[in-house]
């Protein structure tokens, strides 16, 4: 918004997240926010991060020819620069953890926070999922879950993955930029009784990788932040993993 004027108008925005998803916008709060973005192009980036975009797109579209031309993408930046960025990741996260934080992680309207509560098991049904596809790839590698005692789970969100990884290993670390899905994930713990969690705010220059740890895992997350942020993230995690331990994570390319 500028000077008391929206950028976008509501059409622009209901057309604009159909076609990009084809599904219909969950919320009004959202169509405000998206409102305030200063272009349709800014809009469209944000869209396209969603999870809803992307179970939207058909496997395989993003192929790329192995003889395209390099792509040229900025991994090194300045202090002040990398701050900007950060807070820019922040500010987003941060008003989604505030406004819709179970709908945040999976885009789905049946975990709007009017109707979260009553969609409790299918929510955690979708941590489950990505718990088995954890435990899936490891034992292609002929490894368990159950050898990594320390797991960290960066980009925890309100703990979806977290919990069902607390049922299988020692201590689980979850660390998010959002303080309030953070707080949700705490209340979750405690409501719980698990003892063995612990959720950390992300901040620079650790990304609250302080101590070792045995298993890092990062699912639909490290695509919301700029390309220079991964860098600094992934070079932070391999420094701070275990002899001998493992990290999954996905990425784009």
């Amino acid at each position: 918004m500028l000077n008391g004027r929206w950028f976008l108008s509501v059409d622009e925005v209901r057309i604009a997240w159909r076609a990009l998803t084809d599904e219909a916008m969950p919320d009004d709060g959202l169509i405000d926010q998206m409102r305030a973005l200063p272009s349709l192009s800014v809009m469209r980036r944000m869209v396209m991060e969603t999870h809803a975009f992307q179970l939207s797109m058909p496997r395989g579209i993003a192929k790329v020819a192995l003889t395209a031309p390099r792509l040229a993408i900025e991994t090194q930046v300045d202090a002040d620069t990398a701050a900007r960025l950060l807070m820019l990741v922040w500010r987003k996260w941060h008003q989604m953890g505030v406004e819709r934080p179970h709908w945040s992680v999976t885009a789905k309207d049946e975990f709007l926070p009017d109707r979260a509560a009553g969609n409790r098991a299918a929510f955690e049904a979708t941590g489950e999922a990505d718990v088995a596809m954890i435990v899936a790839t490891l034992a292609r590698a002929g490894l368990a879950l159950e050898q990594f005692p320390h797991v960290l789970d960066f980009g925890c969100g309100v703990g979806r993955i977290s919990f069902p990884l607390a049922e299988r290993c020692e201590v689980v670390t979850g660390c998010d930029v959002s303080e309030a899905h953070l707080q949700v994930a705490r209340d979750e713990a405690a409501r719980r009784g698990f003892s063995g969690m612990r959720f950390t705010l992300v901040d620079a220059p650790d990304f609250s990788m302080t101590a070792p740890y045995d298993l890092w895992f990062s699912h639909l997350v490290l695509q919301h932040n700029p390309p220079p942020i991964m860098a600094m993230i992934l070079r932070r995690m391999f420094a701070m993993l275990s002899p001998g331990g493992v990290s999954l994570f996905q990425i784009p390319t």
